[in-house]
């Protein structure tokens, strides 16, 4: 008898992406790494899958946006410091690790917008001539 499972909608999406190729080779490539690795990092990653730099790491960037993968900690090597990565199978932890970063990238945004201080009170004014 095989065995069926109630996943949530977005579950089942991010299966039928994988099921219908919208989710990268790398990007399952990597997962599966992860969850047979976990607590690897990009560094390890990088010399055991022989894979560039800038692909796994905008992989793995795309991945920690959908909640899939998640940091716990920090590896030093060669007097670097890397993230320890792990996957996340908890459908509720899932859609917190989504908000989280969704706050983390709008903060390094907000933290971004302090260059511009001058566009912040250009704006404000044209927003108040906007309003009037």
């Amino acid at each position: 008898m095989q065995q069926t499972f109630d996943f949530s909608a977005k579950t089942q999406n991010f299966i039928r992406q994988i099921e219908t190729g919208k989710i990268s080779d790398n990007a399952k490539k990597i997962l599966v790494f992860i969850y047979d690795n976990p607590g690897t990092t990009i560094f390890t990653m990088r010399n055991r899958m022989n894979m560039v730099h800038q692909s796994l790491t905008a992989s793995i960037s795309q991945i920690m946006d959908d909640g899939r993968i998640y940091i716990n900690g920090i590896q030093e090597h060669q007097g670097n410091k890397y993230s320890k990565l792990f996957v996340e199978t908890d459908e509720r932890q899932i859609a917190k690790n989504q908000n989280a970063r969704r706050m983390e990238r709008f903060q390094k945004w907000l933290n971004q917008m302090d260059e511009f201080s001058d566009l912040t009170e250009y704006i404000k004014m044209k927003l108040a001539e906007l309003h009037v």
